[in-house]
């Protein structure tokens, strides 16, 4: 920014990634004021001003030499603050090959850079996304992140806030170059299981839910049933089915409907199943679009969420309402949604606020 006086003001659609990115500017030394738009898009909704919709205005990928420069100089500073360590290729890939503890090899940089080339076995992870749904990439607690980028300045931010955060996470050394030249890669994870139950197809699906001889169990993702499913059948998932299933005798031939390029849901649905002593379980063979390619037609409830399969919202515990609904003209869902994240705190307990480490 040529004039330090300039006020920089960060936002994202609602509080974290902001507020992550006004202190990160701050953390870098930035002369400017600079703020967090109060709530983001959300807020500025919520005061009835227009948003802008469709904009493809974009800084370039490429940052400028000098100003590279000065960046990596003060990522090197936020690594001192905040005693982020960096580790060299060799020693990234002794740790993604030990099975006594899970490495996460995580390419911070954008989704499109990525596609372009990264390290074999290293997971898309853009930066920004990392810090504030770390969960959708970390599914280990305690577990060690090898952070990579391409300019030796997002991993180090990055870095910086999953250390704040409790988390053991590192630089390597070098990024993608580094990398690339001494042949790392990450093994692969845990495979989902291989789908081995009996199948029926959509003929015979038909003519049992016909003649009830048998019980559809839908278990995907609820949205996905309320858009288009089998009529007759049921919804529920493996947290569930204890309560869904009760009162259906363990001898009912039980048929579940997935989606077709996840087997493993089903399979460990399937687990789950005969935990409870459910014996007769299979799998409709091609999911939902096999039974359209068969000429069926499908049921839907998308409209009032309550229709025929009466799948009513407080069900559907795979789906936060709130959260998909603020960006769609719902201003209370907006608001529901920023009172949850702003007593997100107060629901720590004295334990769970000491693994932040704050510098």
């Amino acid at each position: 920014m040529p004039d330090p006086a300039t006020p920089i003001v960060i936002n994202c659609a609602g509080r974290t990634r902001s507020i992550i990115g006004a202190q990160t500017l701050i953390n870098f030394g930035v002369p400017n004021p600079v703020f967090a738009l109060e709530n983001g898009t959300q807020g500025w909704y919520l005061n009835d001003y227009k948003l802008e919709h469709g904009g493809t205005r974009r800084y370039p990928d490429s940052a400028a030499p000098a100003g590279l420069d000065a960046a990596r100089d003060a990522a090197q500073a936020m690594a001192l603050r905040f005693a982020v360590p960096h580790v060299d290729a060799a020693e990234a890939g002794a740790w993604l090959n030990d099975r006594s503890r899970t490495t996460f090899l995580c390419d911070v940089r954008t989704p499109e850079e990525y596609a372009s080339g990264s390290v074999p076995g290293a997971q898309s992870t853009p930066g920004g996304q990392l810090m504030q749904a770390t969960d959708q990439y970390v599914g280990v607690r305690r577990a060690r992140l090898v952070l990579l980028d391409a300019d030796g300045v997002r991993a180090t931010v990055v870095a910086s806030w999953l250390r704040q955060m409790g988390h053991d996470a590192v630089v390597l050394e070098g990024g993608l170059a580094a990398a690339l030249a001494c042949g790392l890669a990450a093994p692969a994870g845990p495979e989902a299981p291989v789908c081995a139950l009996p199948g029926i197809d959509a003929a015979a699906l038909a003519a049992g839910l016909a003649e009830r001889q048998l019980l559809a169990l839908d278990v995907r993702a609820s949205m996905a049933y309320r858009a288009g499913h089998v009529p007759g059948s049921r919804w529920s998932i493996r947290p569930v089915f204890a309560r869904d299933l009760a009162g259906v005798p363990r001898d009912t031939p039980l048929v579940l409907i997935g989606e077709a390029d996840q087997p493993g849901t089903a399979t460990l649905a399937a687990g789950e199943l005969a935990a409870l002593g459910y014996s007769d379980v299979r799998l409709l063979a091609g999911g939902v679009g096999a039974w359209q390619a068969a000429g069926h037609a499908l049921a839907s409830d998308m409209g009032d969420g309550e229709a025929a399969s009466g799948l009513p919202d407080a069900r559907c515990i795979d789906f936060l309402f709130f959260v998909h609904d603020r960006h769609d003209g719902n201003k209370e869902a907006a608001r529901r949604y920023l009172a949850w994240e702003t007593n997100l705190i107060g629901q720590l307990d004295a334990q769970e606020l000491a693994t932040f480490r704050f510098a």
